[in-house]
């Protein structure tokens, strides 16, 4: 109940970044190599398909209690990392997208080339160029690229900023909108995400609370947009906070910012 330092990564110099899905982590350090551990369910730790069953009715996953390196991005000196729900991702420094793990909603972004339900180790995104951001929710992922703000997988509730809802998966990447070439910092949650302008502006979209994404009434949260209400916004909208936001953290159903109020607007 207290915390206490990964003995596993003391190997390693220094831990540039850190990640948490809803049963993994990874982590990448200073010579851009990844580790992984939890739960390898449907490849989500990227150690191959050694590491997880299917069975006939089910897929189950060993658990990896501590860091393992990823060998696959061995050769790659990866700079981010992000974890989502079931599945994960990585930027290296040419600016290449690798995604791994669960893949049944295309919230891996391989559908042009080898779609998959499933990647058990990372795979490269051929369709995105020059990435520099990713976010990884909870069916859908989101990243940042010198064209601007790109997302693909579920949109249930218009997570994917597109101005729509649907229970298509969108297979491909998709420019929100041109103005997302401004957005500096990008975060995703279960079925909502969040971006920061360069001059500290909020905007969020998605999963707002008043549809409810469980069967059970009173099951769903709402109001992790900010904006006031629960409803679902299925394009990006400005959140009214009093200073420049500079982090923004979406959760599972809530959603964290960092603001500078010194110099209110």
């Amino acid at each position: 109940y207290e915390p206490k330092k990964v003995a596993a990564l003391e190997q390693e110099a220094r831990i540039l970044q850190v990640a948490c899905g809803a049963e993994h982590s990874l982590a990448v350090c200073d010579r851009g190599q990844v580790y992984s551990w939890g739960s390898s369910v449907d490849g989500i730790l990227g150690h191959g398909a050694e590491t997880w069953n299917q069975g006939w009715f089910y897929r189950t996953g060993k658990t990896e209690t501590s860091p393992r390196l990823v060998r696959a991005l061995q050769t790659s000196k990866v700079l981010t990392v992000a974890a989502g729900h079931m599945h994960s991702a990585c930027i290296d420094d040419q600016g290449n997208l690798y995604t791994w793990g669960q893949g049944r909603f295309n919230q891996l972004g391989l559908s042009g080339d080898k779609f998959t339900d499933h990647e058990t180790t990372p795979s490269w995104v051929s369709s995105i160029r020059f990435a520099h951001g990713v976010a990884c929710g909870g069916l859908h992922t989101l990243a940042s690229t010198n064209a601007g703000v790109v997302s693909w997988g579920a949109n249930q509730h218009g997570e994917l900023g597109h101005g729509h809802y649907s229970d298509y998966k969108s297979a491909l990447a998709k420019l929100i909108q041109s103005g997302t070439i401004g957005w500096s910092k990008i975060s995703a949650g279960w079925k909502h995400s969040a971006a920061i302008t360069h001059n500290g502006e909020l905007f969020t979209w998605g999963f707002g609370g008043s549809v409810g994404s469980h069967a059970g009434e009173g099951a769903s949260s709402g109001g992790q947009l900010g904006l006031g209400n629960e409803f679902d916004y299925w394009e990006p909208t400005l959140v009214p906070v009093p200073g420049e936001v500079r982090e923004v953290a979406c959760g599972f159903n809530h959603t964290l910012a960092l603001v500078d109020t010194t110099d209110s607007r």
